[in-house]
């Protein structure tokens, strides 16, 4: 954690003592890493003279710009994944390496099971066929970012639980010949608490980002089904718009 020097805060500033605190947090967070740890919030009203409203304020703007998380026990430094997607369709471990971040991806279970109508209709299913429902967590610089669930045809890649699981673009492509080339998403943000913040490790009060994505094969056969749950503060989107 980075130590606190004790400097008051000015009351004659033309800036309000939050922006002050805020901008003192900025600077102490400096040459830290995502998921480093931040000084507490009695740690820095005492050693700046103010109150812990104060500062849990000037966390708070922090959190809003997407620079800090805040997490059950503490604040933490969050990580950046810039780009015009969250995958780039390039799979996510090849895409956050070629961004210089290091991931990690951790499968927490996969099961065959009957689909919602809604999934079933997005993967053209006929009735009674069945899905390989496969959940993972995300991690960016060992800090957990996302919780996804990936549905898969079993018509389309039977057995696919007895392969490997951390990159599931690899294992279709090798194994069963299938290959995404494009995709359709939508976003959403989801303000209420869900199993998913703990999962995260993120207080329930935190905003999610909501994907959902269907992937496609170069003949427009639908590959995959995907929701998932993202840290909002882990991501930048970049669009460009022609007229």
């Amino acid at each position: 954690m980075t130590p606190v020097r004790p400097t008051k805060l000015s009351r004659s500033c033309t800036k309000s003592l939050c922006m002050q605190a805020r901008d003192g947090i900025e600077r102490l967070a400096r040459g830290l890493n995502a998921g480093d740890k931040l000084p507490r919030e009695r740690d820095l009203a005492r050693a700046w003279g103010v109150s812990r409203i104060t500062i849990r304020n000037a966390y708070a703007l922090l959190v809003q710009e997407g620079k800090v998380m805040k997490t059950h026990k503490a604040y933490r430094m969050a990580p950046r994944l810039a780009g015009t997607g969250l995958f780039m369709l390039d799979g996510f471990t090849r895409d956050a390496i070629a961004r210089g971040h290091k991931p990690r991806t951790e499968v927490l279970g996969i099961e065959l099971i009957y689909p919602e109508k809604s999934i079933a209709a997005a993967l053209l299913l006929k009735p009674k066929e069945r899905v390989y429902r496969l959940a993972r967590k995300r991690f960016l610089n060992n800090v957990p970012i996302a919780v996804e669930y990936a549905h898969v045809s079993e018509r389309l890649a039977p057995r696919l639980d007895t392969h490997p699981l951390e990159s599931l673009y690899a294992t279709l492509k090798k194994h069963y010949n299938l290959v995404v080339a494009w995709a359709e998403e939508s976003l959403s943000i989801c303000t209420e608490p869900i199993a998913e913040h703990d999962m995260l490790g993120l207080d329930n009060t935190c905003p999610l980002l909501r994907l959902r994505r269907v992937s496609f094969s170069r003949r427009n056969i639908p590959i995959e089904f995907v929701l998932a749950c993202y840290n909002v503060h882990d991501f930048e989107f970049h669009l460009e718009l022609r007229r």
